[in-house]
């Protein structure tokens, strides 16, 4: 993926006529990305270390999953991730509460097509 040289993505244009090659793109990343995934215990512990620290400093911390497009859910249940991704929400929750807007719905579904009301690629709304 292309980043800016502040290392963070460049701003989107939704209407640049580039959302069907993003969906497309990116969708051809995560069959990479989640054949290869394992859950990561060093990573639940730096996560559990990140929580407590907001906690012993008193900083709100809101944990949430993102809605990302329905492509990105299918990505992992034909790869075989879905128990993985189920597991690893089990275990974020059981850190610290999270807010789950990940899923299918009708914001998530939205049939990908030049023009889009929700996203502008799998990931950005």
């Amino acid at each position: 993926m292309v980043r800016g040289d502040n290392g963070f993505f460049s701003h989107r244009e939704p209407n640049n006529g580039k959302t069907e090659w993003r969906f497309s793109n990116i969708i051809e990343q995560y069959f990479g990305y989640h054949t290869q995934y394992k859950l990561s215990e060093d990573r639940f512990n730096d996560f559990k270390k990140i929580v407590e620290f907001c906690r012993q400093n008193n900083i709100e911390l809101i944990v949430f999953i993102s809605p990302s497009h329905a492509t990105q859910w299918e990505a992992l249940r034909v790869t075989d991730r879905w128990d993985s991704f189920e597991e690893w929400k089990r275990k974020m929750v059981a850190i610290t509460p999270v807010w789950d807007f990940s899923g299918y719905n009708s914001v998530t579904s939205e049939p990908i097509q030049p023009i889009m009301s929700n996203y502008v690629d799998n990931l950005t709304g």
